[in-house]
């Protein structure tokens, strides 16, 4: 039930990626980061935001 939150969640925030909503998208991953701070694929992401927040 937890990994189904997690998994919408991060869903979420992939299509904000691809919409290229920046600040919402980094909204979205701190506050994801809050509630689980070691989970991998959230730092990806981080890494695919600054990447396009530095290309713009």
């Amino acid at each position: 039930m937890i990994d189904d939150k997690r998994k919408k969640i991060k869903s979420m925030i992939e299509s904000l990626i691809n919409s290229v909503k920046l600040e919402d998208t980094k909204l979205s991953i701190e506050d994801y980061r809050k509630v689980v701070p070691d989970d991998i694929d959230i730092y990806s992401m981080m890494g695919t935001i600054l990447y396009c927040i530095i290309s713009f």
